[in-house]
């Protein structure tokens, strides 16, 4: 390049003016961009945030509401006593079946013993004594008979002193004071049986011993 030919400058001041446009256009771009991807990411943080709100918390959940509600204020009254609960009673129980089987519904000796007086000496004269009475009474139940033997065996088969069903030593031979112990015994055992409304026998035995004279 020769002299002759001049040379052409730029003029510095509008060249930097338009470099520094250039960069703030730039850097102005730039923050849009940034701008813009943290509002994207803001976005979906918040989206995120409400989907795993919403499938922890049911809708469905209502928020429950307290109430407050003011009580009354309690009286001065006085409080009734409690009345005792009465204890219940047990039932009686109930009555055993009756009695239907027959025997004794009672029976006494009254002459358990007897003493025999002896006679006097032949030709000697006297008053022969008399024999000791035997006295008994009886109460038969569930009978139909009653019999009476001397001896143990079963009066009602022996058929010999039919009896009422209560009685006493006169009903063996329905006289008064007929019942004599035979004083030729040291003892002497008598029967006697009942017969029950069902054919039932039952016997009862008693013996009246001699503490006396002896034949």
């Amino acid at each position: 390049m020769s002299d002759d030919t001049p040379t052409q400058r730029l003029p510095q001041g509008s060249a930097e003016s338009e470099l520094v446009e250039e960069r703030k256009k730039s850097r102005a771009l730039l923050y849009i961009l940034i701008g813009v991807g943290a509002a994207i990411l803001i976005a979906l943080i918040v989206v995120l945030v409400m989907l795993f709100t919403r499938d922890g918390d049911p809708e469905s959940a209502p928020t429950p509401t307290t109430t407050t509600s003011s009580s009354p204020t309690p009286s001065d009254s006085p409080t009734p006593s409690e009345t005792p609960t009465p204890t219940p009673t047990a039932d009686p129980p109930p009555p055993p079946p009756p009695d239907t089987s027959p025997g004794f519904a009672s029976f006494n000796l009254s002459t358990q013993n007897v003493q025999c007086q002896s006679p006097p000496a032949p030709g000697g004269g006297g008053v022969i004594p008399p024999n000791p009475q035997v006295r008994f009474n009886w109460t038969a139940k569930n009978a139909q008979a009653v019999w009476f033997v001397f001896g143990t065996s079963d009066a009602a088969d022996a058929g010999a002193f039919p009896l009422p069903l209560s009685g006493n030593q006169d009903d063996v031979y329905h006289s008064a004071n007929s019942m004599e112990f035979p004083c030729y015994q040291a003892e002497q055992k008598y029967t006697i049986t009942v017969v029950g409304n069902n054919g039932q026998h039952v016997s009862k035995t008693f013996t009246v011993k001699n503490t006396g004279w002896v034949q």
